[in-house]
């Protein structure tokens, strides 16, 4: 999920906190509010942080999701991702894997 918002909103992340946020939920009927941790980010269902809102006026549902600043990490840049070289490396693991398959 982290990477998704980094590819999505990179820019207006690097303008304010960068990288430095962390994922935040309100239970709706006890409304306490609850954050990931960073270090919990990797064992935690995106799911959980995932919330579905109706928009009162046009009556669509969209999944959203609550940043927050990290207090405790300085603020540091998103770095660009290359997109092309990350599809162009899927795709070689991908026949490299087909190969092994077809012997």
């Amino acid at each position: 999920m982290r990477e998704a918002i980094y590819r999505n909103f990179r820019d207006e992340l690097n303008k304010t906190i960068g990288q430095s946020f962390i994922f935040q939920k309100t239970d709706p009927v006890t409304l306490m509010e609850d954050v990931c941790l960073r270090e919990d980010e990797f064992k935690t269902y995106s799911k959980l942080y995932c919330i579905e809102k109706t928009d009162k006026r046009t009556m669509m549902t969209l999944l959203t999701v609550v940043i927050i600043e990290d207090k405790e990490r300085g603020r540091a840049l998103i770095p660009e991702i290359d997109i092309e070289s990350r599809d162009n490396n899927d795709k070689k693991e991908l026949e490299e894997m087909q190969k092994l398959l077809d012997k």
